[in-house]
């Protein structure tokens, strides 16, 4: 803690006052890289907004924290190797980044489910599995940016993220084909759970 200090330019109990132990202050580096470059604006969380839009906010605020994250990864899996040799450490973390990570899957699942609901999302979307593919795709396209051998490879950039996360909203999506397909069979159930009686009197006022 006092290199750290040192290093900070600031005093070992100023130091002290924000983090209880080196592991405190490792544990917060680590979570600083989701929290700090990832953020999604009001939009995501505004229920007025379509579904689509929701997700398409949500991909690029992930796409512009990319960069940021995958520079300091490596200087996170330093802090995670310290963490993980004390007990105490490590399950602190572990549960910190269960509830960072944790707390982004049920955003997205929350907002995938009122897609299904409204219609605008597969009827049939399995809605966890779509959030795990999710963050699998964003963790896994981090760490071959971060660590692959030339990390400059544009293969893995902001870029590939809104490809990658962009072709998986897509695969969730109702075509308008598709969609019109559904209206034509809902519309067809209503026809005929309509009794024959109210048809037949429909029917006759149309007539004249």
């Amino acid at each position: 803690m006092e290199e750290i200090a040192r290093v900070a330019g600031v005093s070992k109990g100023t130091l002290y006052n924000y983090y209880e132990s080196k592991e405190d202050l490792l544990i917060a580096t680590i979570l600083a890289l989701y929290q700090d470059f990832v953020t999604p604006p009001p939009s995501v969380y505004d229920e007025s907004v379509e579904p689509r839009e929701r997700l398409e906010a949500l991909i690029e605020s992930f796409a512009l924290g990319f960069d940021a994250i995958a520079e300091r990864m490596p200087l996170a899996h330093q802090a995670w190797s310290v963490i993980l040799g004390v007990a105490s450490g490590r399950e602190k973390l572990l549960g910190a980044l269960r509830e960072t990570l944790g707390g982004y899957s049920q955003d997205l699942q929350q907002i995938l489910q009122v897609g299904v609901e409204s219609g605008s999302l597969q009827p049939d979307l399995d809605v966890p599995m779509v959030a795990t593919l999710w963050l699998a795709i964003y963790d896994g396209l981090l760490y071959r940016a971060a660590f692959e051998t030339g990390s400059g490879n544009q293969d893995y950039c902001a870029e590939t993220v809104r490809r990658s996360l962009g072709w998986l909203l897509e695969r969730t999506l109702i075509d308008s084909e598709e969609s019109h397909e559904m209206d034509m069979r809902t519309s067809t159930k209503e026809k005929d759970a309509t009794p024959e009686s109210t048809r037949a009197r429909v029917g006759r006022g149309r007539s004249t």
